[in-house]
């Protein structure tokens, strides 16, 4: 904006209002550059603060200026300019998280992964009122992330881990709108390599053929999902008894006059098998 003899006195505009209001001074401005498929289609959105942490009206803005000289020469007005004042953050939730191995589990938002290979996909739902959303950005966890701009609500991106594969933590999807916001949707990854731990307990003596038996473990990670159990009579080799079971006790049938000694292993949620 130039005045070629007397010189401008100031910059005014109107905000979506017809009362013009002074812009002393320089032009207050704030630009992004973007090119060819990634410029946005108009109306355009944008958020705006003061300096003193005050934030715009949300909502459509009309933007038109026009300038006076020294000697009150008025132009007129320019062409308008509509944009959109969005302050408010996307929405954004953990949809779900599948599982695709035996060497994984999902508890909540929580993948535990184990001693094998796998892959396991987390989906997420994402929408934004106003401005729309510009992208959702998952992060690299067990393997690579993703960048996706189709229009949602739902967004999911598959990761695959291998034997050798260390990743763990807390991670964040991001999401985008189309004025600047994010918001961020956390889940975590946890590498579990740690077997349960196992015990068993058995009467000491018994004055029946029949008596109960009952075992337990602790894993601190994925959980246990299920146990083994076998037998031995008297100096016998070791047999079977309950393979694969969720139970942790069961009543045993014998003979009176005979010893018999159990042991249990337990395997968690990933194939760990202790």
């Amino acid at each position: 904006m130039t005045d070629g003899q007397s010189g401008l006195a100031g910059h005014y505009a109107t905000f979506g209002d017809p009362t013009p209001t002074a812009r002393a001074g320089s032009v207050v401005s704030d630009t992004e550059t973007r090119a060819g498929a990634d410029i946005p289609a108009a109306p355009y959105y944008v958020r705006a603060r003061d300096n003193v942490g005050h934030w715009a009206v949300e909502g459509p803005h009309t933007f038109r200026v026009r300038a006076r000289d020294g000697a009150y020469n008025e132009s007129a007005w320019s062409a308008e300019t509509a944009t959109v004042v969005d302050v408010t953050p996307p929405a954004a939730d953990l949809d779900s998280i599948t599982e695709a191995s035996p060497y994984v589990h999902v508890s909540g938002d929580t993948i535990y992964y184990g001693p094998g290979s796998g892959a396991f996909t987390v989906t997420i739902t994402a929408d934004d009122a106003l401005a729309g959303l510009d992208r959702v950005v998952f992060p690299a966890t067990v393997s690579a992330g993703g960048v996706y701009t189709a229009a949602g609500p739902q967004y999911a991106h598959p990761y695959t881990f291998t034997l050798s594969s260390t990743a763990e933590g807390v991670y964040q999807v991001a999401v985008y709108d189309r004025a600047g916001n994010d918001a961020a949707v956390p889940f975590t990854v946890t590498r579990d390599y740690v077997a349960p731990v196992a015990g068993v307990s058995v009467p000491a003596k018994v004055s029946t053929d029949t008596f109960t038996v009952t075992w337990s473990a602790t894993d601190d990670d994925s959980g246990v999902a299920v146990y083994d159990v076998q037998v031995k009579v008297d100096d016998g080799d070791w047999t079977s008894w309950l393979t694969a079971t969720t139970a942790t006790e069961a009543v045993y049938s014998g003979e009176l006059g005979h010893l018999y000694t159990f042991r249990v292993r337990a395997t968690d949620n990933v194939s760990n098998t202790g």
